[in-house]
């Protein structure tokens, strides 16, 4: 499942989540403030844990892609950290 947090489309004061492969929740509009983001992609990894969960591709990180189950995701306070960053598109371009 893709997470991508899409902060170059707006609507007032929210930005664009795509949940790709997520039944029920493909594309949603977030209040743009990472607490509110962090609960919504923790209530996916909950509902989801044993799927693969992949971030958008970031040219100047390696790897540039960060792709974990979900379970793993919720037992390591860093890596989800590092996961929910990296949901954050890079550029507006950015796939």
């Amino acid at each position: 499942m893709d997470v991508c947090v899409n902060p170059f489309i707006r609507n007032d004061d929210q930005i664009q989540l795509i949940l790709d492969n997520v039944p029920s929740m493909h594309e949603k509009w977030v209040k743009d403030d990472p607490v509110s983001i962090q609960e919504i992609i923790l209530q996916v990894l909950r509902t989801h844990p044993d799927d693969y969960f992949v971030t958008p591709s970031h040219a100047k990180l390696r790897p540039r892609r960060m792709c974990m189950r979900g379970q793993r995701l919720l037992e390591d306070p860093a890596l989800f950290e590092s996961f929910v960053n990296r949901s954050y598109k890079a550029t507006a371009r950015t796939q």
